[in-house]
């Protein structure tokens, strides 16, 4: 009797111990995780919960339901969508640690590449620059696996992939390798005809590139072309103005700086640039402010980035190459001023605030 009560308990043990392994495997893995109807639904009702709040900008309590969402269900799906939502909060510590669970489940490989790439967004962000640049490449070394054997496979992840290498090599100064990057994501833009527009996109940030390691003729080739992308839109779709003329302003800004600062600078060229990005920059922001307001939007307008830059750019042109004191301080002056009157992101104001009152006080 012993002898059967003791290989009834070792059956049920065993038994026992194979579910637990297959449960914790299942918990991990890229597919429904174990648990009930119940929990599941509950997981996606806070989820969607979580969304509303971030929605309305209550961001705790977004933050606390998408926590308990992946407590409750430890889904793929649960556990993307609060690494996405921590990242869209920019508490870019947390999505790092969600993505990193993510990429610990069985996943398609379409999928590890996709989280790996966001992973490697949020080491960027955190200026983990080594494990980003890690995370990009394993994301784009499946990419590349999966165009080879699924040619339907979208391009659109490659240059994607090429994008945001781009991006983190420029950030951290290395200008060759972000060029190397840029000029493979425009090639396939230019096979696959995306759209003039995406080539445009590319082309300034490839020129960015360039003027960062100080190629000056190749950042005026790449802008140039930009800009004649922008303007041929510009006459065929006038009533897209603001759109048009926040591009044109931004490339006609960047030749600015290239021939203020090449070799043999030309500052007469450079000067006609930055006059004629600014007064773009100075309708739009003036014809948005007015928009608000014949709306009466109780917000306070959002602050015009762009033209700040601008501004603080042509000030110190102003200071620094072709001196003219009263021009430069009333550029430094508007761009406080611009600042002053707007909502903005707090790292903004206070960066481009110093930048402005630096030629301020340079002129003292």
């Amino acid at each position: 009797m012993k002898k059967e009560i003791t290989i009834g308990l070792a059956v049920i043990i065993v038994v026992a111990a194979v579910f637990l392994l297959f449960a914790t495997k299942n918990k991990a893995g890229g597919k429904d995780a174990i648990g009930s109807k119940a929990d599941s639904i509950a997981a996606d009702a806070l989820a969607s919960e979580a969304d509303q709040y971030f929605y309305d900008g209550l961001y705790e309590e977004a933050t606390a339901r998408f926590v308990k969402a992946v407590e409750l269900y430890p889904s793929y799906s649960n556990t993307l969508l609060a690494a996405e939502g921590f990242r869209d909060m920019k508490m870019f510590d947390k999505a790092k640690e969600y993505y990193s669970r993510c990429l610990k489940m069985e996943l398609h490989p379409f999928d590890r590449a996709s989280a790996l790439h966001e992973l490697g967004s949020a080491l960027k962000e955190l200026k983990e620059y080594p494990e980003a640049e890690k995370a990009y490449l394993e994301s784009l070394e499946i990419f590349q696996k999966l165009l080879t054997e699924n040619p339907n496979y979208k391009q659109y992840y490659l240059t994607r992939a090429f994008f945001h290498l781009g991006l983190l090599y420029a950030e951290i100064g290395n200008y060759k390798k972000a060029a190397e990057y840029y000029n493979k994501e425009l090639e396939i833009e230019r096979a696959l005809n995306t759209g003039k527009f995406d080539v445009a996109s590319t082309l300034n940030y490839l020129g960015d590139a360039h003027y960062g390691a100080k190629e000056y003729e190749k950042a005026e080739r790449c802008y140039s072309e930009a800009l004649a992308i922008y303007r041929e839109d510009a006459q065929k779709d006038p009533d897209g103005y603001i759109y048009s003329h926040f591009f044109q302003a931004l490339s006609l800004g960047n030749l600015g700086k290239v021939y203020a600062n090449k070799a043999k600078p030309d500052y007469a060229k450079a000067e006609e640039y930055f006059h004629e990005s600014l007064n773009f920059y100075r309708l739009d922001y003036h014809r948005l402010a007015a928009a608000r307001l014949l709306y009466e939007a109780e917000e306070p307008a959002d602050c015009g980035f762009d033209l700040v830059n601008a501004l603080i750019n042509t000030a110190t042109f102003y200071h620094d190459k072709v001196p003219n004191k009263e021009l430069s301080i009333e550029l430094a002056s508007e761009a406080i001023a611009t600042i002053e009157g707007c909502d903005a992101d707090p790292d903004f104001v206070e960066e481009a605030g110093k930048k402005a009152r630096l030629v301020l006080e340079k002129w003292k």
